[in-house]
């Protein structure tokens, strides 16, 4: 089962060799999930983020490949507000 989106953005720049034009956002749904088991691992170019229900019963992930290194290594996750967790790559 995979975890829902509300926004997200990739990169679009022209110049795809300089890893500084590479900007990454996404907004994840995780409300009613279990804040203490909602977890973000990276990996090289990839991002899982996972999440179990409140009722424990039921997990989800979302994994996102294509990442560069840089951008993994930048990754800023806001706290959930609203039930919406942010994590973008400026």
């Amino acid at each position: 089962m995979t975890l829902e989106y509300k926004n997200a953005s990739i990169p679009t720049s022209k110049d795809t060799t300089d890893p500084k034009n590479y900007k990454f956002g996404i907004d994840i749904d995780v409300r009613g999930y279990m804040p203490e088991f909602v977890s973000i691992e990276t990996e090289d170019s990839s991002m899982t983020v996972r999440a179990k229900k409140v009722n424990g019963k039921y997990q989800k992930s979302l994994i996102i490949m294509g990442l560069t290194p840089s951008m993994v290594n930048r990754l800023v996750v806001q706290p959930p507000k609203n039930g919406i967790l942010s994590i973008c790559s400026p």
